[in-house]
């Protein structure tokens, strides 16, 4: 069955009242992404809260106002009024029913757009282990050498991270960073052991998706689909077995157990 998604924001499924945890903070994060493309997420995240009144001075007159004041209230209850229903609208209606106690088609009237979000997150923010376990156990079977390219490898590996995220455990930058590092065979790498020589004279401290646009990858990594990896270390032949009828014996990779190209499964939920 074809996932419904929202009628005023473009991307955004609908949320179900079965969301998981992971499955609400892709929602979230969705709906983020949206509105901050109609510039009206300060109205989820406190930067534009409604106008009030400034301190006056004990002493200022009675009829000392502030004309513009009632104005701008009214303009920011516009806008919070559409942010809500753009939020509304995207959730399917027994959610509405189950987390705001009404229906279709307006957005509860004792809510602003902030503490809609709010009740969402109080209701489906939930953390579940066992999910987490499978998504971080992919993280560490992930091997640039299981994946035909760099670019391959460089989706995978961000897709964990969100999935990460998404179970409410991220990893900051450096930790990130660091597994990119290890993950691209720091102890072989030139390029790898290049940036880590040069991280702590940085000005500012550098970002993932810089390092990652950056990567240079070990010539002798290979994908999996091709020999080992270890061939690169494989001791030539000698020449003169070439033609003598003998079958040459078998090298340090064919003495090696063949790599996975099977990595473990992450979690449930589908990468975003």
């Amino acid at each position: 069955m074809q996932l419904l998604t929202s009628p005023s924001l473009l991307g955004v499924r609908i949320l179900t009242l079965d969301a998981t945890g992971p499955e609400y903070s892709r929602w979230r994060r969705n709906v983020r992404f949206a509105l901050e493309t109609k510039n009206r997420w300060k109205y989820c995240n406190g930067r534009r809260p409604m106008p009030m009144p400034k301190a006056t001075p004990a002493i200022a007159e009675p009829n000392d106002i502030q004309p513009s004041l009632l104005e701008e209230r009214r303009e920011w209850m516009r806008r919070d009024r559409e942010v809500k229903l753009d939020i509304f609208q995207s959730l399917a209606e027994e959610v509405m029913q189950d987390v705001f106690g009404v229906g279709p088609t307006l957005p509860p009237t004792q809510y602003t757009a902030q503490q809609m979000l709010q009740a969402l997150d109080n209701r489906f923010s939930v953390f579940e282990f066992e999910g987490y376990h499978h998504a971080f156990c992919h993280f560490l079977n992930l091997h640039v050498d299981q994946y035909e390219s760099l670019d391959d490898f460089n989706k995978e590996f961000r897709a964990v991270l969100e999935d990460l995220h998404d179970y409410g455990h991220p990893m900051s930058n450096v930790q990130a960073c660091s597994a990119y590092f290890s993950k691209l065979q720091c102890t072989q790498n030139p390029w790898v052991a290049k940036k880590v020589a040069e991280w702590d004279i940085q000005p500012l401290e550098p970002q993932l998706c810089d390092l990652m646009q950056a990567a240079v990858l070990w010539p002798c990594t290979k994908s999996l689909a091709c020999n080992s990896w270890r061939d690169c270390f494989a001791k030539p032949k000698p020449e003169e077995h070439m033609d003598d009828g003998v079958e040459p014996g078998p090298t340090y990779s064919d003495l090696e157990p063949e790599l996975s190209d099977t990595s473990t499964l992450s979690s449930k939920a589908s990468h975003s």
